[in-house]
């Protein structure tokens, strides 16, 4: 017997669902968590400058040449993969030809003191050094994301195809045929879902590293440039504001992940000063991925699910 070209038509429609749900879930997550990334650069690199700029005599704020200086400064440190602007006032003072910040943005930044996301990336307060008075802005770039596929992810969406022209070929074929095609089509899909979710989860880990990694480089430069913190810990806490500072042994510079009375952290050892380190540690990104894999596999599932409607209908 031959299915109906409708039912046939179902399938196909159930296998693009099944393809594509899953890869916009990843895209949305990498951009989510990219975005995540953006805030935290943007916050710590706020940080920096609060901690390394000093005020102007007989005022608050910061003196404008020492943070033009600074910011200059942040902006080519080596390692740094943050790309960040920062405004004092509304004046742009890294790229001397990017357009001012809109009075009206600084404005909503002073009134609401807390991070405002923008078409680029996202844009966060610039404090002065008692931390009261927003005096600007720092605005971080998400930069592109792409799809964010790996090569696992690849394999399984082929096989997912596969399996699914297999599966919808076979619709109104003798049980003996359809139902082996139709565990093929499934066992494909769970694959494809759980690579999808292996991909967010990639994802978030890269976005928690390379804030660790961002955050060491400013601390260790903010401890270079202001010596009264190497042996002040807590005085650096506004560059690493969701992360906490332990002491800590000499390390190399990976980033691990560390189990703490139950709980496992993303930690990054900091060299301060010969002999005299700090540890960051903070919650992964990834540690809040676990709803995915169900989703994942339930939007990849909406391929075999599809067709088992389309044999009901054939029938």
């Amino acid at each position: 017997m031959t299915a109906p070209e409708p039912s046939r038509r179902t399938a196909v429609v159930a296998l693009a669902a099944a393809v594509l749900l899953p890869l916009a879930g990843v895209r949305w997550a990498a951009t989510h968590f990219a975005r995540t990334l953006a805030t935290r650069e943007a916050a710590a690199a706020a940080g920096y400058l609060a901690v390394v700029t000093r005020a102007p005599r007989g005022g608050g704020g910061y003196d404008a040449a020492q943070l033009l200086i600074r910011a200059r400064a942040l902006a080519q440190l080596p390692g740094l993969s943050a790309r960040v602007e920062v405004y004092h006032g509304t004046a742009p003072l890294i790229r001397a030809t990017a357009p001012p910040l809109a009075p009206a943005t600084l404005e909503r930044l002073r009134r609401d003191v807390a991070p405002e996301p923008t078409a680029d990336g996202v844009l966060t307060p610039l404090l002065d050094r008692d931390g009261w008075d927003v005096v600007g802005a720092v605005a971080a770039d998400v930069g592109s994301v792409g799809w964010p596929v790996s090569q696992w992810s690849f394999a399984a969406l082929l096989l997912i195809v596969v399996a699914g022209a297999q599966a919808t070929r076979a619709l109104g074929a003798p049980p003996a045929t359809w139902r082996p095609a139709l565990a093929r089509y499934t066992a494909a899909a769970c694959l494809f879902g759980a690579a999808a979710f292996a991909d967010v989860r990639l994802a978030a880990q890269d976005a928690t590293e390379r804030w660790l990694d961002d955050t060491r480089l400013l601390l260790e430069e903010a401890a270079a440039r202001v010596p009264d913190l190497r042996f002040a810990p807590p005085g650096l806490a506004r560059v690493a504001r969701d992360a906490a500072i332990v002491p800590a042994d000499s390390a190399g510079p990976a980033i691990t992940r560390r189990d703490a009375a139950g709980v496992v952290y993303a930690t990054v050892a900091v060299r301060l000063a010969p002999g005299h380190w700090i540890e960051l540690r903070a919650h992964p990104l990834e540690a809040a991925t676990g709803v995915w894999l169900p989703a994942m596999l339930a939007l990849a599932l909406f391929g075999p699910l599809g067709a088992r409607l389309a044999t009901w209908a054939a029938a």
